[in-house]
């Protein structure tokens, strides 16, 4: 990976984020293929939780940490197979 896309993803996500990523990549990986299919239903969930707006804020909360994980792994493994 090159020292640019490096920068790249630190400055999407901050530092500490890529930092717990790479150091907890498996848990990442598995976790986003494990729950594909919830994250397919998110929409539809909030959208839901939408007249309830603790239950919509703390499950976006969640959403967003747990796909941020996700999407670093996504991008690292994009940019070391290119």
């Amino acid at each position: 990976m090159k020292r640019r896309e490096w920068i790249e993803l630190r400055e999407l996500f901050g530092k500490e984020a890529v930092d717990e990523v790479l150091a907890n990549q498996q848990h990442y990986e598995e976790w986003a293929f494990n729950h594909s299919k919830e994250v397919s239903k998110a929409a539809r969930l909030l959208s839901e939780l939408s007249n309830d707006t603790q239950a919509a804020v703390l499950f976006v909360k969640q959403l967003d940490a747990a796909l941020k994980g996700a999407l670093i792994v996504t991008m690292l493994r994009y940019y070391t197979t290119r």
